[in-house]
């Protein structure tokens, strides 16, 4: 269930963001954020309302976003077609518990095709677009393959698995 922590959270980032890319449970929010965004000082920015009203980029139908650049704000659409990728229905790409969700994370990671890997760089395109690493999203899409395919996605997770359980153990 949707509540004001999910509009805010992403806006009380403390970390002074250059850019960002976040996604909105409304349509109506779409420019309020990009907005919001623009008044913290971000250069740059992509909000999104994924299709069927996702907080995400989904690949079940259109996607409407609004893009922030250099403090001109513009709104958009994007389809998966559009850039490549197939649609399919949210129901695909549900998780389940931690466990099950950290088994799609590495399935993703290690380039299991399918509406996991499909979404996770269609998110990870837009991302890279809105940060300015690549000049459009099918670029972005194109980067967010190659950091998968390469095993560079799936390195920097253990690698932060490891500094996890490093400064647990230090903790206790």
């Amino acid at each position: 269930m949707p509540t004001i922590f999910n509009a805010i959270g992403p806006l009380t980032n403390p970390i002074n963001l250059d850019s960002q890319f976040i996604g909105v449970y409304r349509r109506n929010m779409l420019e309020t954020m990009a907005e919001s965004l623009q008044k913290l000082g971000r250069r740059r920015a992509i909000v999104v309302n994924g299709a069927g009203f996702m907080d995400e980029a989904s690949l079940s139908g259109t996607n409407h976003l609004v893009m922030l650049d250099e403090g001109k704000i513009s709104p958009f659409t994007l389809h998966p077609e559009e850039v490549g990728l197939p649609v399919y229905t949210n129901d695909l790409i549900r998780g389940g518990d931690a466990k099950e969700n950290a088994a799609i994370t590495k399935q993703v990671l290690c380039g299991k095709p399918g509406p996991y890997l499909d979404t996770v760089v269609l998110n990870a395109g837009l991302g890279l677009f809105a940060n300015g690493k690549a000049t459009s999203v099918k670029s972005g899409i194109e980067l967010a393959k190659e950091s998968i395919h390469s095993g560079a996605a799936l390195e920097r997770l253990e690698r932060l698995i490891e500094f996890s359980k490093k400064t647990k153990s230090e903790v206790v």
